[in-house]
């Protein structure tokens, strides 16, 4: 069995294409090799393997697993994104990182590829679309500020009945304030969980400071129509 086969293949995604990554080709070595690697990267409480490529990595990496942190999901070879996506809607109140062996296709925001082929293939499928933001991932650099109990507060706050913006998009993020405490929660490592934030006060404003950050990330904030002041 080789890794990289030549041929006329009908994948997974149901795309049809000129070469096939077949990851069963890899070793238990390869697959305690890479699951090394992505916990060198990552801090993970849980994982999650797609069926069946990714299934022999998440246990690879289960010994790996942190108390708190994010739930991952991996899987061996992404195309479309098409699974790794549909997994995601199975946990709506997790916050999410993915990784994959080998992308062919261009990844979303929240898929990290261990070797990016996409480049190459010049996104081998057509249907491949911009990245969209992806407010999560890209507050992950305030993570420090976050450690800071004053800020943190400020910042679930500032996610509390209102919306964020990303500028020069129609992308809108927003969430409860159940879901903001476990976010910020989330960023500090620390073993808290939403409760310690949830309903803390100044929800719905907006600190100097927090606002500053978001907009060197190119996020303002858009009042709920209702919430505005008459």
């Amino acid at each position: 069995m080789n890794l990289f086969r030549f041929g006329d293949f009908n994948l997974n995604s149901g795309r049809s294409s000129f070469f096939k990554i077949d990851c069963d080709a890899l070793t238990d070595e390869d697959i305690e090799t890479l699951a090394f690697i992505i916990q060198k990267e990552f801090r993970f409480s849980k994982v999650v393997g797609i069926p069946t490529g990714g299934t022999r990595i998440a246990e690879a990496l289960e010994q790996w697993r942190k108390v708190y942190g994010p739930l991952l999901i991996v899987d061996d070879v992404l195309t479309t994104g098409g699974s790794m996506e549909r997994e995601k809607e199975k946990y709506p109140e997790d916050i999410i990182i993915g990784v994959v062996i080998f992308a062919r296709g261009e990844c979303p925001e929240w898929i990290h590829p261990i070797f990016d082929m996409c480049e190459w293939l010049d996104c081998e499928f057509d249907t491949m679309k911009r990245k969209e933001p992806n407010f999560e991932k890209e507050i992950q650099v305030l993570a420090p500020k976050m450690q800071d109990i004053s800020y943190a507060k400020a910042f679930y706050g500032a996610l509390c009945n209102m919306q964020w913006k990303k500028l020069g998009t129609n992308y809108i993020y927003s969430c409860s304030w159940r879901y903001s405490g476990g976010l910020v929660a989330s960023m500090r490592y620390k073993g808290e969980d939403y409760i310690c934030f949830y309903c803390s006060g100044n929800e719905g404003k907006i600190r100097e400071d927090v606002e500053a950050d978001l907009a060197s990330l190119e996020y303002i904030p858009l009042p709920w129509p209702e919430l505005k002041e008459s």
